[in-house]
């Protein structure tokens, strides 16, 4: 069952839901079709969401350039945060992934691929996340700056390392300097049971979270 974080008022400005999802104990290769929690179900149910869904077997997916003023559903990795204490906000540069909405019965699963990068603001300070954890984000595209679509967010599920592993569909066409720490491609990117040793060699090594 995710945790929740508390969500208090902070100078104004709610801090929207954030759940931390666990892994369960791994009984063998059987996947499922992803559910999203109460929490999360109640955010996607107000107008129209455009998600992140890709095939498996396609070699192309949706992005989120152009989406301006949708609300969208759409999971990636973490790769920067900002607090800004002044503005009392959280920022996050994510690295989008595909996600075709199958995961294994014990852990949740993306594509290791990518089709770009996409900025997030977060209401609030003081949300436990981590650089590099894996992110899916609810909420409406502002803007596209230099075709980097940005997410005013309202609701997100956060996956920790441990609780989440790869698959390898979709074109490869994200953010090349991500791509440089990636060491392994094909079946490799994926783990049932993933280790620091295994996001290190797919991610990089975790960058301190900036204050």
């Amino acid at each position: 069952k995710p945790k929740a974080e508390a969500n208090p008022k902070a100078d104004g400005k709610k801090r929207i839901p954030v759940e931390h999802s666990q892994r369960t104990e791994f009984r063998g290769f059987t996947s499922n079709g992803y559910e999203p929690t109460k929490a999360e179900a109640k955010a996607e149910k107000p107008g129209v969401i455009e998600n992140e869904h890709a095939e498996f077997n396609a070699t192309t997916a949706d992005v989120l350039t152009g989406k301006a003023g949708k609300r969208i559903a759409w999971c990636g990795i973490i790769r920067e945060i900002n607090v800004d204490k002044k503005a009392n906000e959280t920022r996050l540069l994510v690295e989008m992934k595909y996600f075709d909405h199958i995961v294994d019965a014990h852990i949740q699963l993306v594509s290791i691929y990518s089709a770009g990068d996409f900025t997030v603001t977060l209401p609030g300070v003081g949300y436990k996340l981590k650089p590099l954890s894996l992110v899916r984000v609810i909420g409406v595209v502002t803007k596209d700056e230099k075709d980097v679509p940005h997410v005013k967010a309202e609701y997100l599920r956060n996956w920790d390392w441990g609780h989440f592993s790869f698959m390898d569909y979709g074109k490869d066409a994200g953010n090349p300097k991500w791509a440089e720490l990636r060491k392994v491609s094909g079946d490799d990117v994926y783990s049932p049971n993933p280790d620091d040793q295994f996001y290190e060699e797919r991610l990089g090594k975790r960058p301190a979270e900036k204050k």
